[in-house]
């Protein structure tokens, strides 16, 4: 290399080093500026006044870079409406790290709104909690519940959901069973199959008009047969064999 080039070369060493360095100490002001956010906020929601708490989460709900911590300080904070929204948040931001938190506030809360916010989260972060959760919504009281975790099912379209789903199939109520039998019309397996034939008979004519229609679809044009249809049959076998006892009797 020539001496001009080293030279050429030199004299701009000391302006890349200088770029370097100021833009390293603008990141740590920005990373300092963050971290105070991040505690003034978490101060505000613990230490402050009730009108104070709502407008550090009026703040946070309207802000593009949050923080995991602090969105769980707000929660704990803020009324049932406004934890729900929070939660959604939540799902949003895609954190994993959330995961457990949001199982805990599914399991403990007793406001069912707050419980399926806290199991749509966990669906959109498809979180490893989320089998615990639905585990437990498949059995729970509620019937909304139970409901949305055959909706969950549907879209998580794993073979392990096929037993939860033909246990939905047989609940009290029937908008849960609809949804249960919606769900499996996303399966394309045999055992599916079999479930839809066992909705066929359901005595809520739309779950059974669903199974129909999708069984059909999957070429199963004669392997069921109506309920109605069904007790004709059986109606006119009784008939006609009290009818060949009458004869029988009359000779």
């Amino acid at each position: 290399m020539s001496v001009k080039k080293k030279k050429f070369i030199y004299k701009f060493i000391p302006l890349i080093s200088k770029e370097a360095k100021q833009k390293q100490q603008e990141d740590q002001a920005l990373k300092a500026q963050v971290e105070a956010m991040k505690r003034s906020y978490l101060d505000r929601l613990t230490n402050a006044s009730a009108a104070e708490r709502e407008s550090a989460v009026d703040e946070i709900l309207g802000k593009h870079d949050r923080d995991l911590e602090t969105l769980k300080a707000a929660i704990k904070q803020s009324d049932t409406a406004t934890s729900i929204d929070l939660v959604k948040l939540m799902g949003r931001m895609g954190d994993r790290q959330a995961s457990g938190f949001l199982l805990r506030m599914f399991e403990s809360s007793s406001y069912v709104d707050l419980r399926l916010a806290a199991l749509w989260a966990l669906s959109r972060l498809a979180a490893p909690d989320l089998d615990s959760a639905l585990q437990g919504a498949v059995v729970d009281k509620d019937p909304q519940l139970r409901a949305y975790a055959a909706h969950i099912l549907g879209i998580v379209g794993e073979g392990a959901a096929l037993k939860p789903l033909q246990r939905l199939l047989r609940d009290d109520v029937a908008a849960v069973r609809q949804q249960a039998c919606l769900s499996l019309t996303y399966f394309k397996d045999k055992q599916a199959d079999r479930a839809l034939k066992t909705a066929f008979h359901d005595p809520k004519p739309v779950i059974s008009e669903l199974a129909r229609l999708r069984l059909r679809e999957r070429g199963y044009r004669y392997s069921v047969t109506h309920p109605l249809l069904l007790k004709a049959v059986h109606a006119a076998i009784l008939l006609w064999a009290a009818y060949a006892v009458l004869l029988w009797l009359n000779f």
